[in-house]
């Protein structure tokens, strides 16, 4: 889990930089930014899901009655 979280914060911060390089008008196409942006996006959008999931199995499973 952490090491997926690691690849989340990895694709996010090399969103942001490409953003920055795009706005100070270094090499980076249109494209790529959006392709990165969307990459990034997806990948919070994931892990927020499944952080929910984990969530909700864990409730499921302490209201179980044994």
């Amino acid at each position: 889990m952490a090491h997926a979280i690691d690849q989340v914060n990895s694709l996010s911060q090399s969103a942001d930089q490409m953003a920055v390089t795009y706005a100070a008008g270094g090499p980076v196409s249109t494209a790529q930014l959006m392709i990165a942006e969307s990459q990034a996006t997806l990948a919070v959008d994931m892990m927020s899901q499944v952080a929910t999931r984990v969530q909700q199995a864990y409730s499921t499973m302490m209201n179980m009655q044994i």
